[in-house]
């Protein structure tokens, strides 16, 4: 793993927040994605949030976005693992698909991960209102479709268990038209600051002359035990991933400065 971190060598301890993100962003750039037979997904080359979590020691974070013709395909997670004196001890990685098929990355000629599983799956929302012409309406009707999502951590070792919230705005907005996608938006969910654990798909989705309608999806973007629920019924769960690795439909690992 320690030629991941080689390429774009990382600031020294403390970086302000424009080097940091400018490391980050060269990490990301290494990284091929294709998914099933789109073999270059573009990189959004502005994260969608820049965060810490002072409670996991991550001074610097960054999620990132790969997309085909304009939707979601994969997210990951750049995050600075510091110690207590603020230290750069490694950094971290955590890659989640957004799509039914299988995802395969490639870190320059240094690492490569394919995923063996899908667990990415849409879902319909039959009772949601239809979709509104206006963009700016749709868009209310996004944010008051996520929030009737809620969730839970627990890290499971210590059997601790957090709520989540949404976060105030929608991490990224997008449409798709070639893939009959009229409007859709990322929201998240978080335990900490405002660090995402979970992030919510919501999209207005409509085949060529046919209604558009809602539906959502889930991705994990923690290695703790989470659940996201609609009102009382669970939506989307995750076991506990005890340390890093390949879990066969996402990566996490860890890579020294």
């Amino acid at each position: 793993m320690q030629a991941l971190a080689d390429e774009v060598s990382p600031p020294k301890d403390q970086p302000d927040k424009k080097a940091a993100l400018q490391v980050m962003l060269g990490q990301a750039k290494q990284m091929l994605v294709q998914v099933g037979k789109v073999e270059d997904c573009e990189l959004k080359e502005t994260p969608l949030i820049h965060y810490s979590d002072q409670v996991r020691r991550l001074p610097e974070s960054t999620l990132w976005l790969w997309a085909d013709r304009g939707r979601p395909v994969l997210f990951c997670k750049i995050e600075r693992i510091a110690d207590a004196a603020g230290t750069t001890k490694s950094w971290q990685y955590c890659c989640s698909p957004a799509t039914a098929d299988k995802a395969d990355v490639t870190w320059g000629r240094n690492f490569r991960w394919r995923a063996r599983e899908v667990t990415f799956r849409w879902q319909p929302l039959p009772d949601a209102p239809e979709p509104r012409e206006q963009a700016r309406a749709r868009l209310t009707q996004m944010k008051n479709l996520a929030r009737e999502f809620s969730g839970k951590t627990e890290q499971t070792p210590v059997n601790t268990e957090q709520e989540m919230r949404l976060l105030a705005s929608p991490l990224h907005q997008y449409a798709s038209p070639k893939q009959d996608v009229v409007d859709g938006a990322v929201f998240g969910l978080t335990s900490n600051g405002t660090n995402p654990d979970a992030l919510l798909l919501i999209e207005a989705f409509g085949e060529p002359d046919a209604k558009a309608s809602w539906r959502y999806a889930v991705v994990g973007m923690t290695g703790d035990a989470a659940r996201v629920s609609r009102g009382d019924k669970q939506a989307w769960s995750k076991e506990y991933s005890d340390g890093p690795g390949d879990y066969r439909s996402w990566m996490w690992y860890v890579a020294a400065p």
